[in-house]
């Protein structure tokens, strides 16, 4: 029991079923409810699989125990172990923590990449960066996902500093012949730059780029990487090159993922760019089908708020063409109030053209 105590000691909660795994103990059920009866400092929250925590000065006491009961030279084996049961049962953050206090570096590099994609779709943009940022630095110039990933992440609230993590991450692509990698560190930075909504001319560079890659890209598998790509391609052609020969190209496939299945943050950007696009080329009829299928999907929790900002600038916009000037200006209420909630500092550039507009 002693053993049982200090090894479930290590994580932050005990479901019954990672006790079990962990520790090797078919008693942990039993030996969990028995401490929680006796009120042996053991709090539990039931559910369909009762989950115990200790009291923080008995979890502090087990873990001092932990080098004599366990053997110093094995705590960073049991740590690791909880940590990949933790990330198994969908506990990625208590995982983390745990592959960080095991030094587990690799472990928590795979857990990132495995998971950055969905914390920012969440609105977790902090937490993914704190993950990267706990991370060796060396490992970010051995892996140049967490570089795609921490600039990416950067995008909504420092967009220079945003471009130094992906101009390093093409760049540790190019020298690793990975053209996904490559691409979408290029539209990673063409966003950068249309959001910070200041000096367009860099740009050019990376529309170059993606388009001496996009032949070679394979992405008929990975639909939600083709849709960052291409609307990221729209955007650059459309403000550095819009006499480009793929623009009328990108511009129809990009319309096709409106209809295609997509997840709900990936399916809204699409409506945003391709309204975007829309707006400044007078094409009313795709401006149409772009409003509406956004508009729908503004309102699933699966958007987030910077999404939320930028396609109501968007739409707000598209409703001045139309000559709804009263509803233009209600949505520009509305996205103004996300940026200050939210400290998006920048909007306030965007929103003062709009309004010069």
């Amino acid at each position: 029991v002693q053993r049982f105590l200090v090894a479930t000691a290590l994580l932050p909660q005990v479901p019954v079923s990672i006790a079990r795994d962990l520790t090797g103990n078919e008693r942990a059920g039993a030996i969990l409810e028995d401490l929680y009866h006796r009120h042996l400092f053991t709090h539990r929250r039931p559910g369909a699989e009762p989950v115990y925590w200790y009291h923080a000065l008995f979890r502090d006491f087990l873990k001092a125990r932990a080098d004599t009961v366990l053997g110093a030279r094995h705590i960073g084996e049991f740590l690791s172990r909880a940590a990949r049961l933790l990330e198994a049962a969908g506990a990625f953050d208590d995982a983390f923590e745990l592959f960080r206090e095991a030094t587990d570096w690799a472990a928590a590099g795979r857990l990132i990449q495995r998971r950055a994609s969905d914390l920012l779709s969440h609105g977790r943009g902090q937490t993914l960066r704190e993950w990267i940022q706990a991370l060796p630095d060396e490992m970010l110039e051995e892996q140049p996902w967490l570089l795609y990933w921490l600039g990416t992440s950067l995008t909504p609230l420092n967009q220079p500093h945003a471009r130094e993590y992906l101009e390093r991450a093409f760049e540790r692509f190019r020298a690793l012949g990975d053209s996904i990698g490559q691409a979408l560190s290029a539209a990673g930075s063409i966003d950068a730059y249309v959001f910070e909504w200041n000096d367009f001319r860099p740009v050019r560079r990376w529309v170059d780029a993606l388009d001496l890659l996009i032949d070679r890209l394979q992405l008929a598998d990975h639909p939600d990487l083709e849709q960052r790509v291409l609307s990221s391609f729209l955007l650059g052609m459309l403000y550095v090159a819009p006499d480009h020969a793929r623009l009328p190209w990108c511009v129809a496939r990009v319309t096709e993922m409106l209809d295609e299945d997509l997840e709900v943050a990936s399916k809204f950007a699409v409506a945003t760019r391709l309204l975007a696009y829309c707006n400044l080329t007078a094409d009313e009829a795709r401006a149409s089908v772009a409003a509406a299928r956004g508009s729908t999907l503004f309102e699933l929790a699966d958007v987030t708020p910077f999404a939320r900002l930028w396609w109501l600038l968007r739409l707000a916009l598209h409703s001045i063409e139309s000559g709804l000037c009263e509803e233009a200006l209600a949505l520009l209420d509305d996205a103004e109030d996300i940026a200050i909630a939210e400290g998006f500092q920048h909007v306030g550039n965007v929103m003062s053209l709009l309004w010069m507009y």
